[in-house]
């Protein structure tokens, strides 16, 4: 696990692979608003944030992105701690769990993992820095520990800045069909709040960790 490197277009290009696989973009609704792949630019370049967030937490409360790598440091995974104003934890979560903006730090998570299944040749045709063959191979877990590693590494972090005098609070939104989601969340101890709650209009799931 490790920080992104914004100048490494391995990183780059593995980066919206992950972004661009059809089962990813149908999930998050890209394909309904007929967004496709163009060009080879499409997946060297970069489109958002996430390569250029800070790998470490600081006491400025800002977001964090981590790169889950195999053996010789490629990304095959990303976990993204973020703070979401649109989807905060909700006020009676916070409340029951006894969180105050005083007494805790609040992140909402997301994280995704290099597929290796379904990759339309329009995409494997135009990468540069990942074989086709890398691309197709299992990786079974890595976001499970991914996951675990990253919540050690930032717990680490946070507990250097403040000791124990504070909560360290994780949550996603996730929804109840998606079953590998939930997995990854159950195995790292996360707990399911009995209530459902709106998310863009559609009923999620909600999970949170205390660390």
């Amino acid at each position: 696990m490790r920080g992104f490197e914004p100048e490494n277009m391995g990183d780059i290009e593995r980066v919206n692979l992950m972004f661009y696989h059809p089962a990813v973009m149908k999930a998050k609704g890209y394909f309904r608003q007929g967004y496709v792949v163009q060009s080879q630019a499409d997946l060297h370049s970069t489109h958002g944030t996430m390569l250029s967030t800070s790998s470490h937490l600081t006491r400025t409360s800002k977001d964090i992105s981590l790169a889950v790598t195999d053996l010789e440091s490629g990304v095959v995974g990303w976990i993204w701690f973020y703070k979401d104003a649109r989807h905060p934890l909700p006020k009676r979560v916070q409340s029951d769990l006894g969180l105050t903006r005083n007494n805790s730090r609040i992140y909402q998570l997301s994280y995704e993992k290099l597929i290796s299944v379904d990759w339309p040749a329009k995409l494997l045709n135009l990468t540069k820095h990942v074989t086709h063959e890398y691309l197709m191979t299992e990786r079974k877990g890595v976001i499970v520990e991914g996951l675990r590693l990253a919540i050690v590494r930032v717990r680490r972090e946070f507990r250097a800045l403040y000791g124990k005098g504070k909560k360290l609070a994780f949550y996603a939104f996730v929804s109840s069909d998606n079953i590998p989601s939930r997995k990854v969340l159950i195995q790292n101890d996360f707990a399911k709040i009995e209530r459902r709650y709106k998310y863009d209009g559609a009923l999620q799931d909600l999970w949170v960790k205390i660390s």
